[in-house]
């Protein structure tokens, strides 16, 4: 399927005929700016209705003054291009986003976080430890990890179920709200300096502290409310084994194989006693 002109033919449906489509990156989604209406179609391959959702919540904490990348004003739902959901969003011109001060970028995650805690979430989301469900089941299937060693999976999976076994106690007693899931620097976005956070397909529920293990420590030392360091580098470690299993199912895609292998030396050298 060719998404470019897929994508024109249902922009002509919705009554927008010449427009010009520009690619601005193609990772797990497929992104094109939208000229001359100056938003941006993002396509997600799969049929799970997160689309809808994503655009829920992104209008909702729009609508909060969250520091978030808001959907495109003139269209309000997904729409469904083959296997591919299809959603739209108000394009902004961004800069690298390590351009970002370390204090600015802690601030806006509060400013998120606060913003998170008051909307009122229209259908529940799973928890940040849910998303291990995948994990667990990859690594206890050796078929779907060709490349990665036995003795490399069993690593991974005796330290998930410990690490995962850690923070559910520790989380028990800390509040669960409604986190960005996934707010690494490829989901934000620099706007004069201010950061944007968008890309909420990953939302769940979860402590703030989930959002934190993403950041570098100087954001982590900036963050302006009490937070649990012992919490934050647990689910350092957890992201890092989900990143580095998912790497080795598709190794052999891109430059997986790096990110596969640099997470797991890197949790091998913390963890391998």
């Amino acid at each position: 399927m060719n998404l470019e002109v897929e994508l024109e033919r249902k922009l002509k449906e919705l009554g927008h005929h010449n427009v010009s489509l520009s690619p601005l990156r193609s990772t797990n989604n497929t992104v094109f700016l939208v000229d001359p209406l100056d938003v941006v179609a993002k396509l997600k391959r799969g049929k799970n209705k997160k689309a809808g959702l994503e655009l829920g919540v992104a209008h909702g904490l729009h609508e909060l003054g969250a520091p978030v990348g808001a959907p495109a004003a003139d269209f309000s739902r997904h729409h469904q291009i083959g296997d591919f959901e299809l959603t739209f969003w108000k394009y902004y011109a961004s800069k690298d986003p390590e351009l970002i001060s370390s204090e600015a970028l802690s601030e806006a995650l509060y400013q998120l976080h606060q913003c998170c805690a008051k909307l009122e979430l229209k259908e529940q989301l799973p928890t940040c430890f849910e998303r291990f469900n995948e994990v667990e089941l990859l690594l206890e299937d050796q078929s779907a990890l060709p490349y990665l060693e036995n003795f490399d999976q069993r690593f991974l999976s005796e330290l998930l179920q410990n690490l995962l076994s850690e923070a559910k106690e520790m989380a028990s007693n800390i509040h669960f709200q409604l986190i960005h899931g996934e707010p690494h620097l490829h989901n934000i976005l620099n706007v004069q300096a201010t950061p944007k956070f968008v890309d909420w397909e990953s939302a769940c529920l979860g402590p703030v502290e989930w959002d934190l293990a993403y950041m570098t420590q100087d954001v982590v030392e900036a963050y302006p409310a009490r937070i649990s360091d012992q919490l934050i580098s647990i689910c350092r470690g957890l992201v890092s084994i989900a990143v580095a299993t998912w790497c080795w199912r598709d190794v052999e895609v891109g430059d997986l194989r790096d990110h596969a292998e640099y997470h797991l030396n890197s949790l091998r050298t913390k963890y391998d006693n």
